[in-house]
Order: structure tokens, then C-alpha cells, then sequence
């Protein structure tokens, strides 16, 4: 295999936002749905999110408030704190999102 051939198979990052529809079920027991955005990751900054020494911080708020974006144009990011406070079911579905976007199945 050659880089030039990584680069055309889409071996590196392309770092424009996917769209993705997520639905979660609210405190209240209501179902919501919406639209996000994923910013994909390169592997450094994942494994860096995830492997961090870092015991009193979240793995999951920290690629929450890496990967999504929020607003009609993308221009919206949380930060650790509002991604650490998400409710359980709406974390995971941005999570989902991440992972559909980062590890396509189809």
C-alpha cells in the first residue's frame, strides 16, 4: 500500500460535519429527536481523549464535547461541563452518533 492510496480510500480525517438524527427518551418519559453534528476525530485526539490519566474526568463527556456539534451551521459546541451533565439516555445517543459517523456499518 502507498500514502497516496490512503489518502484516495479515505484513510485520514475528513474533518467537515455529518449530520445525524439521534432520538432519546427525556426524563419525563417523552420521546425527542433531533439533528446533530459529528466532527470526526482524528485517532490521535481520540486516544488521547480516552486514554488520559486523567481518573476524575469523563471519557464520554470528553468525546461528547470534542465530536458534537449543535446549531443550524455546526457553530455550537459543548464543553466538558454540559456534556458531563447530560441526561444518560441523550448522552448515549450522541455517543450512537459518534459511533455511526466514526465506523460506518453500510
Amino acid at each position: 500500500m502507498r500514502l497516496d492510496e490512503l489518502k484516495s480510500l479515505g484513510g485520514f480525517v475528513d474533518a467537515e460535519p455529518v449530520k445525524k438524527r439521534i432520538e432519546w427518551r427525556g426524563p419525563n418519559g417523552q420521546q425527542h429527536a433531533g439533528d446533530v453534528f459529528v466532527v470526526r476525530q482524528p485517532f490521535g485526539v481520540v486516544e488521547r481523549a480516552v486514554m488520559s490519566n486523567d481518573k476524575d474526568r469523563s471519557q464520554g463527556a470528553r468525546l461528547i464535547s470534542l465530536c458534537i456539534r449543535l446549531g443550524d451551521n455546526a457553530d455550537e459546541q459543548l464543553n466538558y461541563e454540559q456534556a458531563y451533565n447530560l441526561t444518560p439516555a441523550l448522552a448515549w445517543a450522541f455517543v450512537g452518533a459518534i459511533n455511526d459517523v466514526n465506523d460506518p456499518k453500510s
